[in-house]
C-alpha cells in the first residue's frame, strides 16, 4: 500500500494485522500509544542494506577521488541520524556490512572535518578564485563552480532533511549543495543517463555471500555512479572465481579497503525496518531475510 497513513488506519481498524516500512513518526507515535501497547508487538529488525549518495564518477569535477573524499568529510552522519531516524540507523562506511563475517573492521567511518575538506579540494585544485563563496576551477578551458545538484525523490521527507544538513555543511567548504527533486520514473531516468551529479538511493544484500559485481565493477548493471577502476575489477573477478569462502576473505578485505580510498559514493548509514504485528500472534521471530518475519511459525 503506498499511502502509509491508510496503511496504518488499516491496522489500526484490524483490517491489516501485520504493517512494515512505516515511517519513523507514525511508528514511534502508535508504539507510546495505549493502542499500540494493548495490541500490538513493535519491531526493528536489522536490514542488510545501505543508503549513500552516489557520485557522478564520470563528471570531470568528481573524477579526482580527493573531490569525492572531501565532500565525505561534509557528510555529519550522526546528525543526521539523529535529526531523522534516532536509533534506527547506524553509520556506514562500505558496501559491506558489519554483520558479515568478513567486514573489515579496521576502517573507521570518514567523520565531518569541514577544515580537512577544504585541504583537499584545495589540492584537487578547486579553490575561490572570484570570491564568491564556491570554490571553483578551470575545467576544459571554463570556469566552473563547485556547485551539485543532489537529486532525490519527491516529496521524500528524510532525503529532504538530510539534504539540508548535508548542504548546511559544504557550504562552509565552499560547496554549493542544491536539492533536485524528482518523480520516481523521471529518477530512474537520470540515473541510467548519468544525468546528475549527486542522488541519493539505497542498496540491498541477501543472506547469500557478497558479489559487488552489480554495483562497484566497471560493467556492472546498477553501477550509476559510472566508477571504473581497474584494481577494483580485478579483484571483484577474483572473488567471482574463487569458490571457498575462507579464500574470498582477503579479497573482501581487499576490496573494502579500495572502496574507501576511492570513495565513488558517499556513505551514510546502515538501518532498520519498522514492524507492528498484533499481539495475537505468537511465536513470532525475525529474520534476517526480506520481509524479516516467517509467518509459516506463527500460532494465534
Amino acid at each position: 500500500m503506498p499511502d502509509a497513513v491508510a496503511a496504518m488506519n488499516l491496522l489500526k481498524s484490524g483490517e491489516l494485522n501485520v504493517l512494515g516500512k512505516i515511517p519513523q513518526d507514525q511508528f514511534e507515535e502508535f508504539k507510546n500509544s495505549e493502542m499500540g501497547k494493548q495490541g500490538y508487538d513493535f519491531y526493528t529488525p536489522t536490514i542488510w542494506a545501505y543508503f549513500y549518495y552516489g557520485i557522478n564518477n564520470t563528471n570531470p569535477k568528481f573524477a579526482d577521488k580527493r573531490v569525492r573524499r572531501a565532500l565525505a568529510n561534509l557528510l555529519d552522519i550522526p546528525t543526521m541520524i539523529e535529526k531523522t531516524m534516532p536509533g534506527m540507523a547506524e553509520p556506514a562506511f562500505g558496501a559491506i556490512h558489519p554483520n558479515r563475517s568478513y567486514f573489515h573492521k579496521e576502517l573507521k567511518p570518514i567523520q565531518l572535518n569541514v577544515e580537512n575538506a577544504k585541504q583537499l579540494l584545495e589540492d584537487a585544485g578547486w579553490t575561490d578564485t572570484n570570491n564568491n563563496g564556491t570554490v571553483d576551477k578551470v575545467i576544459d578551458g571554463e570556469l566552473t563552480e563547485m556547485e551539485v545538484g543532489l537529486m532525490i525523490t519527491t516529496n521524500n521527507v528524510i532525503s529532504t532533511n538530510l539534504g539540508l544538513i548535508f548542504q548546511g555543511e559544504a557550504k562552509k567548504a565552499g560547496v554549493q549543495i542544491n536539492l533536485v527533486e524528482k518523480e520516481n520514473k523521471a529518477f530512474r531516468v537520470s540515473q541510467r543517463s548519468k544525468d546528475f551529479d549527486l542522488f541519493a538511493a539505497g542498496a540491498q544484500a541477501d543472506p547469500h555471500a557478497d558479489d559487488p559485481y552489480q554495483y562497484y565493477h566497471s560493467k556492472g548493471g546498477s553501477n550509476y555512479s559510472g566508477f571504473a577502476n581497474a584494481e577494483v575489477d580485478q579483484v571483484i573477478e577474483e572473488l567471482r572465481a574463487e569458490p571457498e569462502l575462507e579464500k574470498r576473505v582477503p579479497l573482501y578485505l581487499k576490496f573494502q579497503e579500495l572502496i574507501y580510498e576511492e570513495q565513488p559514493v558517499l556513505f551514510m548509514y546502515n538501518t532498520k525496518d519498522r514492524l507492528i504485528i498484533d499481539k495475537s500472534f505468537k511465536n513470532v521471530e525475525m529474520t534476517i531475510v526480506p520481509p524479516y518475519y516467517m509467518v509459516q511459525n506463527w500460532t494465534l
